[in-house]
């Protein structure tokens, strides 16, 4: 088989590359990255989650 979908065998192997060295580790770091920013830890430059109080009124962003 020369070719899949249009795309050369040699193609297919660059693309496994690409997809194994970019987009994987890209994609996994925005997730962590999300999961940080959910976590509530404070870092240097985040900002803390507005909260809401008993009336259902948002509170000001206040940094510890």
């Amino acid at each position: 088989m020369e070719s899949f979908l249009g795309i050369p065998t040699e193609g297919w192997k660059a693309l496994s590359i690409w997809l194994a060295v970019i987009v994987f580790p890209w994609t996994y770091s925005l997730y962590m990255l999300r999961r940080i920013d959910k976590s509530g830890v404070a870092r240097w430059g985040s900002r803390y989650p507005k909260r809401e109080n008993k009336e259902g009124e948002k509170e000001k962003e206040v940094a510890l």
